[in-house]
């Protein structure tokens, strides 16, 4: 993988993984009349596993990069 990839992939995947936390963070949550919580609970761990896989995009291209020197 190349290193313009790698920073890419990087990249979109850490800012969309900040993207879902903060729009969890800024959506309302409420009960309804029949006392059925209404949250956005599906962002947490797509946002917490991009973070989570540009983190580890990153290590193993900065690996990647130091075996080829």
């Amino acid at each position: 993988m190349t290193n313009k990839i790698s920073n890419l992939i990087t990249i979109v995947c850490i800012g969309s993984g900040l993207a879902c936390l903060i729009a969890k963070t800024m959506s309302k949550s409420y009960v309804d009349a029949q006392g059925i919580l209404h949250e956005p609970f599906f962002l947490l761990p797509v946002g917490f596993g991009l973070i989570t896989l540009g983190l580890i995009v990153l290590v193993m291209s900065t690996i990647m990069k130091s075996m080829q020197a």
